[in-house]
């Protein structure tokens, strides 16, 4: 028992913290997604009624939400406040899409600018200075 606290602690600890960093967007979810693996696994909640447990996933999810949104780097702040301010309700994997979908445009827009670059200089005469 005292070390599936300890375990649940540091788990919970490492969750909270985890932040992107240089990490790529699908490198923060899998992170995040292998310690709430761990974390249910770990987890032994007694269930009054069925609504007990539904009302508990529903919190669960919605925190987990606001958790990977919150590790964005501040650069995803756009694509995060869309998300906050919806009226819908998103899962973890639908907001997960979102933000993976505008990480690949902006890989692929700034792609695009560093051929466009790349072309400018190619079709320089040779021995120009």
């Amino acid at each position: 028992q005292k070390k599936k606290k300890v375990r649940v602690y540091q788990l919970m600890k490492d969750v909270y913290s985890l932040r992107q960093g240089p990490l790529s967007v699908a490198d923060l979810y899998v992170t995040l997604k292998s310690k709430w693996e761990d974390l249910d696994y770990h987890s032994d909640i007694t269930w009054r009624c069925p609504h007990d447990q539904m009302q508990y996933r529903t919190d669960k999810w919605e925190n987990r939400v606001f958790l990977f949104l919150s590790g964005l780097n501040d650069d995803f702040e756009n694509i995060r406040s869309q998300i906050l301010n919806s009226d819908e309700p998103f899962s973890i994997e639908d907001v997960y899409s979102r933000v993976e979908a505008e990480e690949q445009r902006r890989l692929l827009s700034s792609g695009r600018k560093g051929e466009e670059q790349s072309a400018y200089v190619s079709r320089a005469p040779v021995g120009t200075p």
